[in-house]
């Protein structure tokens, strides 16, 4: 993913420097939508049934192997955040808490 902690989407910003950019944020969400987007419309036009199958969820939980480790734990900021976004009722409150949290392993996200 881009961002302050990231790949960086300028060759002028430095990784560990500058905040994340609009520009940055845009790639994110572009990368986000289409990993699996015939699931990913699904899981929209269905208001969440089957968020658990997706596989940004299934590597993130490390339900199923991912390079990075577990990112997130099912019920927790991060997953909440995620899902009320998918779902398009996003819960501003979850995702500032999902944003300061630290990985598992003391990586800060």
């Amino acid at each position: 993913m881009y961002g302050i902690d990231g790949i960086r989407a300028s060759k002028d910003n430095i990784s560990g420097t500058e905040g994340t950019t609009t520009q940055e944020l845009h790639y994110n969400y572009e990368a986000l939508v289409t990993i699996q987007p015939e699931v990913l419309s699904f899981i929209v036009s269905h208001q969440g049934q089957n968020f658990d199958k997706w596989i940004v969820v299934t590597k993130g939980t490390n339900a199923e192997h991912h390079k990075g480790g577990q990112r997130f734990k099912k019920a927790d900021d991060t997953y909440n955040c995620l899902k009320s976004w998918v779902i398009g009722a996003v819960n501003d409150a979850v995702c500032q808490a999902a944003g300061s949290l630290m990985a598992p392993g003391g990586d800060q996200f």
